[in-house]
């Protein structure tokens, strides 16, 4: 069950970098990220208020602004920041050590264990993806490092939520927590998504995308997101980072008309090899949850 939901979750984040070019040209990035989550918001407090009546914010206020900030408004805004600037297929390479920043920050801070299989599982990863998306020279000039900086900067900040998730928020329910973590960073990124507001009605192409990344990758992917950490753990959860350039190439394989070419299958064993062992997994594994 576990291993569908983030298969799932790498599914809906996967369309990101595909639709994120298409949809900032109109309106802008941080604007963009700021009617993502505006409109995921919305979404799961309807939904929590028919679910539960509502959830309470005020034990854990605190808390849920920083978590809108490291695990929201930043990365997300940073991640397509880095998709405006540098080529698509590099992008993915420098999300992938995200599980590894995750591992070790856990290591450090909550003292779980890491084994050198999970660290060799990590370091296979970033190879996978490099292999996947195919490596292509390009022009490194100013903008491009800023970049690079931002890519970085996004997964390091994932995977530290990851990490602060589980030292703040055990026993806070999935759904709860995202509405709680949505909410704040709203808020948080609202002065400088006003900075954008554009001269002209964005086309209607771009705010179905924007809808569908606040209804179903923000609003139901941070609620799958949360739900995986509660039940495998950060750096577990965060090998979603792997698999998203997968699904990306099969977006854009499906949707762009995008070529399937030798290093995508090699890359796609790899990745998979790398998340069994980041995850554990083996085949006695296997055969005792059967």
């Amino acid at each position: 069950m576990d291993s569908l939901i983030l298969f799932f979750l790498a599914a809906l984040w996967g369309s990101s970098a595909l639709l994120t070019r298409f949809a900032s040209a109109d309106m802008g990035v941080w604007l963009m990220t700021e009617l993502r989550l505006v409109i995921g918001s919305l979404a799961i407090v309807l939904y929590a208020w028919w679910r539960e009546g509502g959830v309470s914010l005020r034990s854990h206020w605190r808390h849920y602004l920083v978590m809108g900030l490291i695990n929201a408004a930043a990365p997300i805004g940073l991640a397509a920041f880095a998709a405006t600037l540098l080529p698509t297929g590099f992008a993915n390479i420098l999300f992938a050590p995200m599980p590894l920043f995750a591992a070790i920050i856990a290591s450090v801070w909550l003292k779980d264990k890491i084994t050198p299989i999970q660290i060799a599982g990590c370091v296979l990863g970033i190879v996978g993806v490099t292999v996947l998306v195919g490596w292509r020279s390009f022009d490194l000039d100013f903008w491009s490092v800023i970049g690079i900086i931002a890519a970085l900067s996004s997964g390091f900040l994932y995977a530290l939520a990851s990490s602060y998730t589980k030292r703040f928020f055990a026993g806070i329910s999935p759904l709860q927590l995202t509405v709680g973590q949505l909410l704040s960073a709203s808020l948080l990124l609202l002065p400088i998504a006003l900075t954008e507001i554009p001269t002209k009605m964005p086309s209607w192409q771009s705010i179905a995308i924007v809808s569908i990344f606040g209804i179903l990758s923000t609003a139901v992917g941070f609620v799958l997101f949360f739900l995986l950490m509660s039940r495998i753990g950060p750096a577990r959860t965060q090998v979603v980072a792997l698999l998203i350039p997968c699904f990306g190439v099969f977006w854009g394989w499906l949707f762009n008309n995008e070529a399937i070419t030798w290093n995508v299958i090699v890359g796609l064993i790899i990745v998979l090899v790398s998340v069994s062992l980041v995850s554990n997994l083996s085949l006695t594994t296997l055969r005792k949850a059967k």
